[in-house]
C-alpha cells in the first residue's frame, strides 16, 4: 500500500514500498507543475489517448499547455513510459 506524500489539486501523489507490477499498455507519467497549472485534469487525460505514441501524447499535452495562454507555461516538461 502506498504511503501519501503530498496533496496538489485534490490529487495524491504515493510513493511506494514496494515496486508496482505495470501490464502492458500502462501509462506512467511524469510533469511538472507547469503543465498542471496550465491544464485541467480532463485536458491532460485527452491527450493520453490509446493508439498514439507516447512521444506524440507528449507533444500533446505540450502543445495544450502552449496553447493555453497561461503566464506559468514556461517550465512544462512531460515524460511518458507506455509499458
Amino acid at each position: 500500500m502506498g504511503i501519501p506524500y503530498n496533496f496538489f489539486n485534490n490529487w495524491i501523489i504515493e510513493f511506494f514500498s514496494k515496486p508496482l507490477a505495470l501490464r502492458p499498455g500502462d501509462l506512467v507519467v511524469m510533469m511538472t507543475d507547469g503543465v498542471s497549472y496550465a491544464l485541467k485534469w480532463s485536458q491532460i487525460e485527452d491527450c493520453l489517448r490509446r493508439g498514439m505514441s507516447a512521444q506524440d501524447m507528449a507533444k500533446g499535452i505540450i502543445a495544450a499547455v502552449e496553447s493555453s495562454g497561461k503566464d506559468d507555461r514556461d517550465n512544462a516538461a512531460v515524460l511518458i513510459f507506455e509499458n
